[in-house]
């Protein structure tokens, strides 16, 4: 706007002429008493214009300040009445019935990840209960490539699986699986609003979309907030990787979130700070090349950083593949030619002892292994929720070869490894799928192991107790590796009985900081692979010196015992724990037990007909006869207590591929071809326990409460068993008590009435474990297995430590929070690959069995009992029911043309046609005829 030169240039010139008024009437006020009699007013001098002048400007500036106010409130009135009529538009929208699903939710649900090997047959949810996410807590959920954010609103029984309802930032309400959540702030949202949002189908209230909003609000500002930070810390972590990778070029590394926000150090509120975490969560999954998110990655919130000269290898063999570069073609050229001559041997793959094919074949150089330890590398089992760096050029190496008429997946990959004489035909897939965790902690075997660093003595030798000659009752299975604990009985005369554990003390000796027990701590537990099992401790150390039975009687071997004081009801009248010394210990197997006492039960079915050697091992003297029916309904009793209490367990049976001769043949060259298979049996383990099994099981219990009362009187740092009531167990109806089953729920019962339960978990804290019936009181602790469970021997340092009367615990409960965090990781993983080896060669075996004999009887009219609901496959267009085969040990899949509405739990009458193994192993099924 343009102004004139005058006294007032430096103003608008509307402003000009407002200013001219106001001085005509300022004037005008100040010099009428002084008019002359003509009339004139006299023109006023300098001092008198400027202070006119300043004056006039007050005014202007009193008036716009006037006028911004009034532009102000009518901004902020029109505002309000803006977002008002956006709010109720978003509560109309969220009100609206029959919603149609949204585009995201469309995409999440479509992106479905199905669980990662076989998790087992039970209903189970796969969270742990000590840290898994509560209502009103901030989540993030991935799926694949699908990530959103949502708040918690609650759990929910669904089939027999535990599902979690999520309010989204389209005010949807998804139902999802637990593992579909990685990280979470807990306490976003005050429980109060959540308990306004209805998680139920149907039309939503009016109080419901006004809860919905303000949960929308508050997500859209934390959004915000993450955005902002992941800006500011993309620079800062990128250069993470060059200070965090390994110095030895070869071996993986680890960080974590929270270690990185730490040294961020974010400024802020607590909600900042919160929000940081998030933000450099986001930024690590983003790079997959370099840091790879851990199994469990929720509880640790841990990265592993991938190893340099893994990424050097994927860049040269991704560049060699985008050019189709000679060493590419001469690696193809090489394995169609062994292609070519291992197509010959498949008929050739009968079960008969493995024998090496003579043959000339190619051989690798050095740019050929190159290209296999990246196609070895692909195989590896890699976090869902990332984006693999091998996932497009691993397929497009297996297609240049123009063999393979079919999607190339992992397992198309480890079929060619082996077509190629790379692995051998029964190589161990889940040993090569999931090395990444397996190797961790797991050096060379055949190491020899250094012995110096012991206690030169044994800490506990003067207090002792000498068992003397009582009875020691060692009982296991026939092939069991690590002898663990034995039991002994002594009856009193008022009718009440001492039951004695004696466990064996691999501490005696050890202290926590030698490499044996750091070596444990690493791998956490022993792992029996059907092949061959990988020991926790080294074998020249547990068995040589700690396996009960394994020393001379007149020498005698290192306990710790655990004893309880039992009355004729089964109540624990008094417990105690002492080291000690046994001497008269008798060897013996469930069988021989349960053949002695006349309560032969099989644990093992073999359907399929073949079954291995089952040795009854060494006699049972007339002597023990007596202690062993004292054992046993002690242990009746126990179990009847806990079924009073209305506390129960359910299984199903599982299946066990065993191979049993052993050592099975190992390549020790590549290529190597093979003619034969070694033999394969199938084994189904019972759903319940035999006599024998529950019994020592029963005694284990008492033993772990001594530990738990004993930790708890002493406030004592420990690792509680902690297992909370399962999920859906209002209104249960007459079929469902436990005294009806003996305190073993069918699975079919289970499954009907929709009950999941929550696994056990650590605690620090004397804590209550339902199924069993253990209080909070004393609570429950692990001790018995300290030979294959390393949490077992956390626990025997830190009771020693105490029995020995020291000022203050071995262990503290900071430390002893970290192990529980820990090492409930490390035995999730571990029993997870367990479950999916066992499977995967049960598997393997009904896919070779329906190759050679498909009209095999055992594999048609198989009972099957519905456990989940029918949904529809659109790449197959059939809908897909998944079902529990009882007499096989394993899970199915059912596929039918339309969807039949099955009661879940419902039996049905089914035949194996098929297995396939993309993803996982899946035992295929149609209706029996």
């Amino acid at each position: 706007m343009k102004t004139r030169m005058s006294p007032l240039k430096y103003f608008p010139t509307c402003q000009q002429s407002r200013i001219s008024t106001v001085f005509t009437r300022c004037y005008a006020s100040t010099t009428f008493k002084n008019l002359p009699q003509s009339g004139k007013r006299p023109i006023p001098g300098a001092e008198e214009a400027q202070k006119l002048l300043e004056q006039g400007k007050e005014l202007v500036d009193a008036t716009v300040e006037k006028r911004k106010r009034h532009a102000a409130t009518s901004w902020e009135k029109g505002a309000l009445q803006q977002r008002k009529a956006m709010e109720d538009a978003q509560q109309r929208y969220l009100q609206r019935p029959l919603a149609p699903k949204s585009q995201e939710r469309l995409r999440f649900e479509a992106s479905a990840i199905e669980e990662v090997g076989f998790e087992g047959l039970s209903p189970s949810m796969v969270l742990q209960d000590s840290t898994r996410p509560r209502p009103g807590a901030f989540v993030e959920l991935r799926r694949n490539a699908a990530v959103f954010h949502g708040v918690l609103i609650s759990e929910s029984a669904k089939g027999n699986l535990v599902k979690i309802n999520a309010l989204t930032q389209r005010g949807e309400i998804w139902s999802h699986n637990p593992d579909d959540i990685l990280i979470s702030i807990p306490n976003f949202i005050p429980l109060h609003l959540i308990n306004r949002v209805n998680t139920t189908d149907g039309e939503v209230s009016e109080e419901d979309a006004l809860a919905r909003l303000n949960v929308i609000k508050e997500l859209n500002d934390l959004e915000e907030r993450i955005t902002k930070l992941e800006k500011r810390y993309v620079p800062v972590v990128s250069e993470l990787y060059r200070r965090t990778i390994s110095q030895n070029p070869t071996e993986w590394s680890r960080t974590s979130v929270d270690d990185i926000v730490r040294c961020l150090k974010p400024s802020g509120d607590d909600l900042d700070r919160k929000a940081a975490h998030v933000a450099v969560h986001k930024i690590l999954m983003a790079d997959p090349l370099r840091f790879v998110a851990r199994q469990l990655h929720r509880s640790s919130l841990e990265f592993r950083i991938r190893p340099q000269t893994e990424i050097e290898n994927i860049h040269r063999v991704t560049d060699w593949t985008r050019r189709r570069s000679p060493e590419l073609m001469q690696f193809v050229e090489k394995a169609k030619k062994i292609m070519a001559i291992s197509s010959r041997l498949v008929d050739q793959q009968a079960d008969r002892n493995p024998t090496q094919v003579d043959e000339q074949l190619p051989t690798f150089d050095q740019s050929d292994l190159h290209i296999l330890d990246f196609l070895r590398c692909a195989i590896r089992v890699h976090s869902a929720h990332q984006q693999s760096p091998y996932e497009v050029f691993a397929p497009t190496i297996i297609k240049q070869l123009g063999v393979y008429k079919t999607d190339i997946t992992g397992n198309v990959i480890f079929t060619f490894l082996q077509d190629i004489g790379v692995l051998e035909p029964w190589h161990d897939q889940i040993q090569l799928t999931q090395e990444s965790i397996l190797s961790e902690g797991r050096p060379n075997e055949t190491k020899s192991i250094d012995l110096s660093g012991l206690y030169k003595s044994d800490r506990h030798s003067h207090i002792r107790h000498d068992w003397g000659r009582l009875p020691v009752y060692v009982i296991d299975s026939a092939d069991a590796h690590e002898l663990d604990d034995g039991i002994s009985i002594e009856k009193q005369s008022n009718g009440t009985t001492w039951i004695h554990v004696h466990v064996a003390d691999p501490t005696s000796r050890l202290p926590r900081n030698h490499p044996i027990a750091l070596t444990a701590s690493a791998r956490g537990t022993t792992i029996y692979a059907p092949q061959q099992a990988q020991p926790m401790l080294p074998n020249e150390y547990a068995m040589g010196e700690h396996s009960l039975g394994t020393l001379d009687s007149n020498e005698g071997q290192n306990v710790l015992s655990f004893s309880a004081l039992v009355d004729s009801q089964g109540a624990i009248l008094k417990t105690d724990i002492r080291v000690g010394v046994v001497r008269n210990m008798h060897v013996i197997t469930y069988k021989a037990v349960e053949k002695r006492l006349g309560v032969e039960t099989p644990y093992m079915k073999w359907p399929f007909g073949e079954a291995p050697p089952d040795p009854t091992g060494r006699d049972i003297p007339d002597s023990s006869t007596s202690d062993l029916l004292s054992l046993m309904e002690i242990s009746r009793v126990l179990q009847d207590r806990r079924t009073a209490m209305q506390r129960f367990t359910w299984t199903t049976p599982k299946a066990r591929a065993i191979f049993p001769d052993k050592p099975v043949p190992v390549s020790t060259q590549i290529p190597q071809l093979w003619f034969g298979y070694p033999r394969l049996l199938y084994g189904v383990e019972s759903g319940t326990l035999s006599p024998a099994r529950r019994m020592v099981a029963e005694m284990m219990i008492l033993a772990g409460q001594a530990a738990g009362r004993f930790c708890a009187e002493r406030h004592l740092p420990a690792l509680f068993r902690s297992a909370p009531q399962p999920i859906g167990l209002a209104d249960r109806p007459k079929e469902f008590d436990p005294k009806l089953y003996g305190g073993d729920i069918p699975i079919e019962i289970a499954l009907r009435n929709e009950v999941a339960g929550i696994p056990a978990h650590y605690s620090t804290n004397p804590s209550e474990h339902w199924m069993m019936g253990i209080a909070a009181d004393g609570g429950y602790v692990r001790v018995t297995s300290p030979l294959r469970r390393f949490s077992d021997m956390v626990m025997h340092w830190q009771i020693k430590s105490a029995l020995l009367n020291v000022q203050k615990p071995d262990i503290s409960k900071q430390e002893m929070e970290e192990y529980a965090r820990r090492l409930y990781e490390q035995e999730r993983m571990i029993n997870a690959i367990d479950k999916s080896r066992n499977n995967y060669w049960a598997s393997v075996f009904i896919q070779r069995r329906l190759r050679h004999d498909p009209d095999d009887p055992v594999l048609h009219g198989c009972d099957a009992y519905v456990s989940t609901r029918p949904e529809l496959d659109t790449y197959a267009r059939e809908y897909v029911t998944q079902v529990v085969l009882p007499g096989l040990g394993l899970r199915g899949w059912l596929s039918t043309a339309k969807t039949l509405e099955w009661e879940l739990g419902t039996k049905l009458k089914a035949d194996v046609v098929d297995v396939t193994m993309v993803g996982k192993a899946k035992i295929r099924l149609r209706l029996s005829e």
